[in-house]
């Protein structure tokens, strides 16, 4: 008389299958998702070889890959940590795809850059050979001189654009100025 009613309790059999499916689930993604401390994650690329470095529960790990694909890095580290990658901490996994992504294209740009470097090298061969031929050429150099002259411009063009780190234009422009120069020898 005059109590409050309890509330009603649905035992778990009467709960809607999608319900208790959904709450399973997340169950499963949040022991999936890893509780695992980590740090430091550092990732290195030479010649096509990762290297990762981390901590990981409290031991450091020093991981090298031959190869840069993200599955295979991934793959290693988690055998190198004896667990299942899928079993492996999301965030951790999130940042070593994030460093491993950095250091592609770290090493992309070291490549272009070093490629551009050697371009613009063998145009300024190509063209002090051109004007050692014309200095030594017998005759009529005017057409070679012009060709050199496009040459040298080319490579100018090619240098300001290695000082804008526009690796891809200045090999490109460091190309164009040797055959020109090339061409200027050929003129003679």
């Amino acid at each position: 008389a005059g109590g409050v009613d309890e509330p009603r309790r649905r035992p778990v059999d009467d709960l809607d299958e999608d319900l208790v499916e959904a709450i399973k689930k997340a169950l499963d993604d949040d022991d999936s998702s890893g509780d695992s401390d980590w740090d430091n994650v550092e990732v290195e690329i030479d010649n096509d070889e990762t290297t990762v470095r981390f901590e990981y529960d409290g031991d450091d790990y020093d991981v090298t890959v031959d190869s840069t694909d993200e599955d295979d890095v991934i793959d290693e580290i988690a055998d190198e940590i004896g667990e299942d990658s899928d079993d492996l901490n999301d965030d951790f996994l999130d940042e070593v795809k994030e460093k491993l992504e950095d250091a592609l294209n770290d090493a992309e740009d070291d490549e272009s850059e070093s490629d551009a470097e050697d371009a613009i090298d063998d145009a300024r061969d190509a063209i002090e050979s051109a004007e050692e031929a014309i200095d030594d050429a017998d005759g009529d150099t005017d057409e070679a001189e012009d060709l050199l002259d496009e040459a040298n411009d080319l490579l100018d063009e090619a240098e300001d654009a290695f000082d804008n780190e526009d690796w891809n234009e200045a090999e490109d422009l460091a190309d164009e100025a040797k055959d020109k120069a090339e061409e200027a020898e050929d003129a003679l």
